[in-house]
């Protein structure tokens, strides 16, 4: 239902789409881990359904965490314990080239992940985000309303028009702070 009422429309016709969620990469390996359908899977599935072209993917997350929150370590050793990743990079590569086949990609023209140090969602971005174009929504648990099929806790989705405002925060803010950047 929040996909239909807020997003369908707005995917249908946008150029550029970002999304910036702290735990978009952690929520990806944990459904992994979880034999689960992820929201990245979810979302190129409403891609695919909903667009007739092409579009510009930009994912911006964290596979870092403060130095005493063991988490991502924990949860990395627990999807590569046979040794199958090298790192949190080779997890996302690998993860998102076996969901990116036909026809979820076919719709994507170019997919950037931007792995940020965890620094950068407690002072730029500790809301979540989602961008079409120049609207854009702040949603308050993020990408988590396509990870379930009920929400157990309320998503306050917020809808905003500004044309600078996440494009600023993406290609200006983002190199303020360790990141690094992979293309699919």
């Amino acid at each position: 239902n929040i996909w239909q009422d807020r997003f369908s429309d707005l995917c249908k016709y946008s150029k550029e789409i970002t999304i910036i969620d702290r735990y978009f990469f952690k929520s990806l390996a944990t459904d992994f881990k979880n034999k689960k359908q992820s929201s990245f899977e979810f979302f190129l599935k409403k891609l695919s359904n909903f667009r007739h072209d092409k579009c510009i993917l930009t994912i911006v997350s964290t596979t870092t965490t403060s130095d005493n929150d063991k988490s991502y370590d924990e949860l990395f050793s627990g999807i590569s314990s046979n040794g199958e990743y090298l790192d949190w990079h080779d997890f996302l590569f690998s993860r998102s080239n076996a969901i990116l086949s036909p026809p979820l990609k076919t719709h994507i023209n170019s997919l950037k992940f931007i792995d940020v140090n965890h620094a950068f969602f407690s002072k730029e971005s500790h809301d979540r985000y989602l961008r079409f174009d120049n609207c854009f929504f702040q949603i308050g648990k993020g990408m988590d309303f396509m990870r379930f099929e009920k929400q157990a806790t309320r998503n306050a989705c917020s809808y905003k028009y500004d044309r600078q405002f996440i494009r600023n925060m993406v290609f200006n803010e983002v190199p303020n702070y360790d990141h690094r950047e992979f293309c699919l």
